[in-house]
C-alpha cells in the first residue's frame, strides 16, 4: 500500500515542455519536447515506471485570508517536477465523525463508502514548479485564464502572486513571457490557484482531482480516529504545518518536510488545503460505492486544513469548501490516476 520512492530530478537530463499538440490517435492532446536544457514533467509510478503526461481532448471551452509577514529566500532550489505516486488499494471505510466526537461538524454524518477501484495518488502535494511547467506547456498568459489548450477557457486558473499579499506562488516574468516560481518556492506548494486550475492541471496530466471519498480514504490510511496517528491534537506537530500561536509568522513550506501517513503520503494535514473533484453537500448516512458527490452546488470541497488552520480543523474528517473561482494562499491540491 505504501510504495516509498526517492527520485530526485537530475540537472543533466532536463527537458522542457513546450507546448500542448493534440494527438488524434488517442484523442488527448500530449506534450512536445522542444529544449533540452528545460525541465519536463514525469510521473513516477508505484512501480518506479515513468509514464508520459496528456490532456483531456473533451474539453468544453467556452479574497484572501489573513496577512503575516513573510519568508524571501533568495537562493533558487533545484525544482523536482516527477510526480511520485503511491499506490492505493480499493476497500472501504467510515467516512465522516460520530455524533460523540467532541470536535465534529454537523456537515460529518459518519457513513460507511466502499471504493471498488485502485488508484494511486501524488505522494506531495503539487508544487509551483510541477504548475509552472503546466502554464507554460500550454500558453497561459498573464492574465492566468484557460486558453484554447487547456479546459476552462476564459477562467481564471492561477493568480498571480505578485498581486497578492504572500509571495509564496508563481508569478508572471514580463521579461521573458512565462511564468516562473518566486525563487526559492519551487517546491512549496502552488498557492492561489483556483479549483478550475487544479483541475485543468490534473486533466493535463492525465489524471483528476481525487474524489472527497478518495481523499479521506487516503488520509486516514486504515484509521478511525481523529488523525491517522491518534486522537490527541497535541501530537499533530510531526506531521503538519498548521496554526499554533498567534504570536509566530506562518507561511507554507517545502513539500514532504513533514512525516508521512501509513501509507506514504506527506501533508495531507496542513500546509495547503486541497481542492477536491466534489461539489459541497452535508453527508447523510447511507451506505454509498464510488461517491462522487451531488450533483448540483455552487462551491467545491478543500480538505486537509492548511498553515493558517488550527489542528482541530485538520482532522481526517474535518471539510471546507468554497467557490470554485476563488484562489488563496491557504490552497493548493494533488491528483489521482486510476486504472
Amino acid at each position: 500500500m505504501n510504495t516509498r520512492l526517492n527520485l530526485m530530478l537530475s540537472l543533466t537530463a532536463l527537458l522542457l515542455v513546450s507546448g500542448c499538440s493534440q494527438n488524434s490517435g488517442t484523442g488527448r492532446k500530449e506534450t512536445s519536447v522542444a529544449d533540452k536544457n528545460r525541465p519536463s514533467v514525469q510521473i513516477i509510478k508505484p512501480d518506479n515506471q515513468a509514464i508520459s503526461f496528456s490532456a483531456s481532448d473533451s474539453m468544453d471551452l467556452s479574497s484572501d485570508e489573513s496577512s503575516v509577514e513573510e519568508k524571501k529566500p533568495v537562493q533558487a532550489d533545484i525544482p523536482v517536477l516527477e510526480i511520485e505516486t503511491v499506490l492505493i488499494k480499493a476497500g472501504s471505510f467510515q467516512m465522516g465523525s460520530l455524533e460523540s466526537n467532541l470536535y465534529r461538524k454537523p456537515d460529518e454524518t459518519r457513513h460507511e463508502v466502499i471504493l471498488t477501484k485502485d488508484f494511486t495518488m501524488s505522494k506531495y502535494e503539487i508544487t509551483n514548479a510541477q504548475y509552472v511547467a503546466f502554464l507554460n506547456a500550454c500558453g497561459i498568459g498573464p492574465d492566468g485564464r484557460g486558453n484554447n489548450k487547456t479546459e476552462y477557457r476564459g477562467r481564471v486558473l492561477i493568480v498571480d502572486c505578485t498581486t497578492k499579499d504572500h509571495l509564496w506562488g508563481v508569478r508572471w516574468d514580463s521579461s521573458n513571457l512565462q511564468w516562473v516560481s518566486m525563487t526559492g518556492y519551487e517546491n512549496y506548494p502552488v498557492v492561489y490557484v483556483t479549483w478550475y486550475g487544479a483541475k485543468a492541471y490534473a486533466d493535463w496530466i492525465g489524471g483528476s482531482l481525487p474524489t472527497e471519498a478518495q481523499w479521506e480514504y487516503a488520509c486516514r490510511a486504515g484509521t478511525i480516529t481523529d488523525y491517522y496517528f491518534g486522537n490527541n491534537w497535541e501530537e499533530l506537530d510531526p506531521h503538519a504545518w498548521y496554526f499554533r500561536d498567534a504570536e509566530i509568522i506562518y507561511t507554507t513550506h517545502k513539500v514532504g518536510t513533514k512525516e508521512a501517513n501509513p501509507w506514504g503520503l506527506h501533508d495531507m494535514y496542513g500546509n495547503v488545503a486541497e481542492w477536491c473533484q466534489d461539489l459541497y453537500a452535508p453527508f447523510s448516512p447511507e451506505m454509498v460505492t464510488d461517491p462522487t458527490g451531488p450533483r448540483k452546488g455552487n462551491e467545491r470541497v478543500l480538505r486537509g486544513g492548511s498553515w493558517g488552520t488550527r489542528a482541530l480543523n485538520c482532522r481526517s474528517a474535518s471539510r471546507s469548501h468554497s467557490i470554485p473561482s476563488n484562489g488563496y494562499d491557504i490552497a493548493g491540491f494533488r491528483v489521482v490516476f486510476t486504472p
